[in-house]
């Protein structure tokens, strides 16, 4: 066996996996959460690929797994502002919320 050949053996093919296992359909995260409220962004994503390879027939390729909003600055400064005041040094509104 050709060291190649080893290695793709050790690498699963989709079938091999468990089926509860197995990702269906990507995980397509569009919104962003800014004061309580759920923003859908419309511009550029991120991929997320799972850390497994799998075997296909165009070789050994990680599965994507989904993708999230690739938020500019403006965006990201304003969700993180809006968590700092939600958290404010642990007496804001998110630390003292009860779970229902």
């Amino acid at each position: 066996m050709s060291i190649e050949d080893r290695i793709r053996s050790i690498f699963p093919a989709e079938a091999d996996i468990p089926q509860e296992f197995r990702l269906t359909d990507p995980v397509i995260q569009k919104e962003y959460l800014v004061n309580g409220e759920l923003r859908i962004w419309e511009g550029r994503m991120q991929e997320v690929l799972t850390p497994l390879y799998i075997k296909t027939l165009s070789g050994i390729r990680q599965k994507v797994a989904g993708s999230y909003p690739w938020l500019t600055k403006k965006e990201s400064l304003e969700a993180l502002q809006a968590a700092v005041q939600a958290y404010n040094n642990g007496r804001g509104l998110w630390p003292s919320m009860t779970s229902p």
